[in-house]
């Protein structure tokens, strides 16, 4: 297949990724604080562009250490230097348009393939039509992935040697962890504006792999459901799909995979399905939910408000599925009813 035309030239011809990264960036860090890097950045705009331009130019640009933070009861929390994440933001949206068809649509969580909603519709629409279910996702799917894969895979998609230099900066970016500093060796943080495009790039041979393969398939970043109409061909797909994560360096979650005949029921994207479809919100997800609930009304800071304002908005996203997928809004599932 013949490769798109990818390079940083004409990612610096065009002055929309830049104002749209930078809209971008005004917006996520707003309340951020008044000491972050952000703030400067922004101060300096003027005379920061121009320097990121030479630099992206002469593939001389370096990142900044990248501060990592955990918290008590919390996966950690990776923080960019402003500068660094408004170029990889305008750099994915760059190539989320110009590699977008690169990519299955059934990898719905690249913008434009339809996200949660079109997965779970998918599912319910095949259930009917099938027998057998496989689903499950990647163990530590960010911090699992091999810096060597991406970029073979990122080959695949261009050749213009200075965003494989980027990347590869990028990849062996320095990790600030209580001042101490160390050369990142392996994984992508979570929170970085290009880890989506990349999550989607890195299974990508598995959503061709099914494509080809008499079953249906859909696939959220690395949570995936196959169904099947037989046993055979079920085991023929995980068997595929074992095989591929075992190239990739990565494997299934254990508690989060299961095999077998869909009328066992199976949770998908925080779903329960059953022989008849979308069933309910899935037990794992409203404890979830309930656990946060509590947090938020037990912390010293905690209101009212943050309380109701959290629940309004977890039932409007279960809501919005139930409605785009059964058309039933305002279900009850056990004792907390779905709020409008």
């Amino acid at each position: 297949m013949k490769k798109p035309i990818i390079n940083i030239a004409h990612f610096l011809a065009e002055s929309k990724y830049p104002d749209e990264a930078l809209k971008w960036l005004k917006s996520a860090r707003t309340s951020w604080p008044a000491n972050d890097s952000v703030w400067h950045f922004l101060r300096d705009s003027q005379t920061e562009l121009p320097a990121i331009r030479k630099a992206l130019e002469q593939g001389t640009y370096q990142f900044e250490p990248v501060k990592k933070i955990t918290r008590t009861e919390k996966e950690p929390i990776w923080i960019w230097h402003a500068r660094d994440t408004f170029v990889l933001k305008a750099l994915s949206l760059y190539l989320n348009e110009t590699v977008l068809s690169k990519f299955s649509p059934q990898c719905v969580h690249i913008q434009g393939n339809g996200g949660i909603h079109s997965a779970i519709r998918f599912i319910n629409k095949q259930i009917p039509e099938q027998t057998y279910v496989f689903r499950s996702d990647v163990k530590s799917y960010y911090e699992s992935m091999e810096h060597a894969e991406i970029l073979r895979l990122l080959g695949n998609i261009t050749d213009c040697p200075l965003i494989h230099s980027f990347f590869e900066n990028f990849l062996s970016h320095l990790e600030d962890y209580n001042c101490i500093l160390t050369t990142t060796v392996k994984g992508i943080s979570k929170g970085c504006p290009i880890s989506p495009l990349l999550g989607a790039l890195y299974l990508c041979e598995l959503d061709r792999a099914m494509e080809h393969a008499p079953v249906a398939y859909v696939r959220y970043m690395d949570d995936w459901c196959i169904l099947a109409k037989t046993k055979w061909v079920l085991r023929k797909a995980v068997k595929t799909t074992n095989q591929i994560l075992s190239r990739l360096n990565v494997c299934k979650h254990p508690d989060k995979t299961f095999i077998g005949r869909i009328t066992r029921g199976f949770d998908f994207l925080g779903f329960h399905f059953t022989e008849k479809g979308l069933l309910k919100v899935a037990t794992i997800t409203r404890q979830k939910m309930l656990l946060k609930l509590r947090k938020l009304y037990e912390h010293p800071r905690g209101t009212d408000a943050a309380v109701v304002g959290y629940l309004k908005r977890w039932n409007s996203w279960v809501d919005s599925v139930m409605r785009n997928v059964i058309k039933t809004p305002g279900l009850c599932f056990g004792t907390t009813t779905i709020v409008r």
